[in-house]
């Protein structure tokens, strides 16, 4: 049964001249040059990706690197939770009744049970729990946990699409609105991905994900939103046209660099529809013409929400496991932790790639993300966070 519509907040704040994105999906690709088209699974089934390398004429031996956000194949070796193995939820759904049976909570024997197993066997133990005990497993756990422990074990337990459009919905609504959280999931799925998300969200909320943006938000950065939950960017073809990269190169270079002012409808059109290999091209073709990156352009033709919106579908087109990496590190980097950051990319990507999230933050950032969960974290919160992560790279 849809619940009622929770009217979004105040209408969104002016976007202004600005180009902020914060991150995208990355997967394997040749360094900016043409990928063979891979037919893409949906997001929850088995891997069915491999790195590719070409060898092209002169270019000796190829350089493979990571792909960008369109590609969202799961590989195997990037997943840090995974079914587990003879699974029966009857035993499971009673470890967690006992857990929270009576005086006192047993929380270690919750994160064992819950962040060890997949999202799919957690709904088997939900309907286990409700059967043999009559009660609603999230509502139980809800009831006996507190904290931001209790926000990490209840995100474990929607299912993946769900769980995105209750942040999605979180971050709308009440008064003001998290720009941030909107971006970054936008900016970051498939057109297949951004479709269940869109279905699961009208299901639950009774209402249109694309209406509640457009009536949350304005300017630049509304439209820019709109344009990334078509998920053009995955129309995505093994030919490059060279002419037409160069032509959009010199049309982001015409509308930014060249002229007082900036064309933000000619970065949003070119950002938000072309394919992400067609974008590389573009990307590197701009810095030959104007001496400069991409993201140092939008850094100063751009600012605010506009700028980060801008910025994260360029980092998640270039490499989608260094956006999700520099997300987690600034979740925990300085004063106080984002936990909402820290507790969504962790969730989202523990069934998916974080185990290669995890080798970029290494590489990154000189520290693991294990080591940095615990210097920022405490407690039950802490061991479930480094249980889903699991053993360092």
């Amino acid at each position: 049964m849809p619940k009622a519509r929770q009217s979004p907040g105040a209408r969104g704040r002016q976007a202004g001249v600005a180009l902020p994105w914060a991150g995208l999906h990355p997967h394997t690709q040749v360094s900016g040059l043409l990928t063979p088209q891979l037919q893409e699974p949906d997001v929850w089934s088995p891997s069915r990706g491999q790195p590719v390398s070409l060898h092209l004429p002169g270019k000796g031996a190829p350089e493979v690197k990571e792909m960008a956000w369109w590609k969202s194949w799961i590989e195997q070796e990037g997943v840090t939770v995974k079914s587990s193995s003879h699974f029966n939820p009857d035993p499971d759904a009673e470890t967690l009744y006992k857990a929270m049976k009576g005086i006192g909570t047993n929380e270690q024997a919750i994160i064992d049970v819950l962040t060890k197993r997949s999202n799919t066997q957690r709904q088997q133990i939900a309907k286990s729990f409700k059967a043999q005990f009559g009660k609603d497993l999230t509502e139980t756990l809800k009831s006996e946990l507190s904290g931001k422990f209790e926000r990490l074990i209840v995100a474990l337990m929607y299912p993946p699409y769900r769980y995105e459009a209750k942040e999605l919905h979180d971050a709308m609504k009440g008064l003001g609105t998290k720009e941030g959280v909107i971006i970054e999931i936008l900016a970051s799925r498939t057109k297949n991905q951004l479709r269940e998300i869109m279905k699961a969200y009208e299901e639950d909320y009774g209402s249109s994900l694309e209406e509640d943006i457009q009536a949350d938000t304005s300017g630049y950065l509304e439209r820019i939103l709109v344009c990334l939950l078509q998920g053009s960017r995955d129309d995505v073809s093994s030919f490059v046209d060279p002419g037409l990269a160069l032509q959009d190169a010199q049309d982001l270079y015409a509308a930014g660099e060249k002229i007082r002012g900036t064309d933000e409808m000619k970065f949003i059109t070119i950002l938000c529809t072309r394919s992400a290999t067609h974008l590389l091209r573009v990307f590197e073709e701009y810095e030959k013409i104007a001496n400069k990156s991409i993201e140092d352009s939008i850094k100063s033709e751009t600012h605010g929400s506009l700028e980060e919106a801008m910025l994260t579908v360029v980092k998640c087109t270039q490499n989608l496991h260094s956006y999700f990496a520099e997300r987690l590190y600034y979740a925990m980097k300085g004063a106080g932790t984002r936990d909402g950051t820290l507790i969504r990319n962790i969730v989202s990507r523990s069934e998916i790639d974080l185990n290669l999230i995890k080798c970029h933050f290494k590489k990154m950032y000189g520290k693991t993300l294990s080591s940095m969960i615990m210097e920022d974290t405490s407690g039950d919160y802490k061991n479930a966070l480094l249980s889903l992560v699991g053993s360092d790279p």
